[in-house]
């Protein structure tokens, strides 16, 4: 008697998981991101930079979807997007958003800035079963650090030609090395 009734619950169980499955739809969007990881890897600006940095939205799912992209904290201006709902296709691993990066003139050397952008997936309006969501917030850190201006090519000293002309010098005195030693024979 007691193994007739597990196996009607174990029937009952899996009839309400299949019911249950082609009910419920999970709506999902996926973001990447390479230049930040907060705090760990924070971006270095300096004072009175401008930047853009990339994400990418992602959706594996086999129909489109919809996210709602806001501002959840700009870092007291630092930060600024277009907020508002981005359609990402079904199988798209790289729609490209751009956000904007801002650090004032009079930034103190050392000072940090906590930004956060909050998505959320936006139900396409389909009839019938039960819809869930998901949201969550990308934190974006940056840090004013020293201005240090990049060697252009023409001042910079290019090393391939240093390491030719040490490579060269050492294979003419092997030659004439190997040639006086002929001759000595």
């Amino acid at each position: 008697m007691a193994t007739f009734n597990k196996t009607i619950f174990a029937l009952a169980f899996l009839i309400f998981a299949i019911v249950l499955g082609n009910v419920i739809r999970v709506n999902a969007v996926g973001i990447a991101y390479t230049d930040f990881l907060c705090p760990q890897r924070q971006i270095i600006m300096y004072a009175g930079e401008e930047r853009s940095i990339s994400l990418w939205l992602q959706n594996a799912h086999e129909v489109d979807e919809r996210v709602r992209i806001k501002v959840v904290d700009n870092g007291g201006g630092i930060l600024s997007f277009n907020e508002g709902d981005y359609s990402v296709s079904a199988k798209t691993y790289d729609k490209e958003i751009k956000v904007n990066l801002k650090i004032p003139e009079n930034a103190a050397l050392g000072t940090k800035y906590n930004m956060a952008l909050g998505f959320m997936n936006v139900q396409n309006g389909e009839v019938g079963g039960i819809g869930l969501t998901t949201m969550m917030n990308v934190n974006i850190c940056a840090q004013v650090g020293e201005y240090v201006p990049a060697l252009s090519p023409e001042t910079g000293i290019n090393t391939t030609y240093i390491i030719t002309g040490i490579v060269a010098l050492i294979v003419l005195i092997l030659i004439i090395w190997f040639i006086f030693r002929k001759k000595k024979k």
